[in-house]
């Protein structure tokens, strides 16, 4: 696990931008980014057993634009027979869809929120709402959490940590 981070973070540049443990698993997650706009672009998951030749890349994530892109995608995966275990969560962070392709791998489509909290973090994301319900539950949520703060504090952090001296948060 960690060699693989290592890996990843000398090889293309990313950098952990958080480090929990998901208690349901019993397993250490790593989110890594190279983009302070992006809280992950890889998310690598411990465990691995020696000898087993299963993949550790956890998920495959896309940015999508808006919230309702992502409702747009949420209505075409439910009808699509090779698409299963769709979900859709709050991360308080970002809106997600999660699903798994016709080979078994796990596929998250996600948009940005306005504010960070601490992860792992879990939450309904409940489509009958409109997107501006959806805005306020969220942030009501997230900002029962002591590790809540606006999103471009945390990513001008994550620039700071991976060296972009000049770097701002977009307006």
């Amino acid at each position: 696990f960690f060699k693989q981070k290592t890996a990843y973070e000398i090889s293309l540049g990313l950098v952990g931008s958080e480090m929990c443990i998901r208690d349901s698993l019993k397993a250490e997650l790593v989110f890594l980014t190279r983009d302070p706009m992006v809280h992950h672009q890889l998310v690598l998951i411990g465990g691995k057993p020696d000898g087993i030749p299963f993949n550790v890349i956890n998920q495959i994530s896309f940015l999508v634009e808006s919230l309702a892109d992502l409702r747009t995608f949420w209505d075409v995966l439910k009808k699509e027979p090779d698409i299963s275990d769709i979900y859709s969560l709050t991360h308080g962070n970002a809106w997600s869809v999660y699903f798994k392709d016709p080979e078994g791998n796990r596929v998250e489509l996600y948009v940005d929120t306005d504010w960070y909290v601490g992860q792992p973090f879990r939450d309904e994301l409940d489509f009958k709402l409109t997107d501006e319900e959806i805005n306020e539950r969220t942030r009501e949520i997230v900002h029962q959490y002591q590790t809540a703060e606006p999103i471009n504090q945390w990513r001008q952090r994550v620039a700071d940590s991976i060296g972009l001296k000049d770097w701002k948060p977009p307006v």
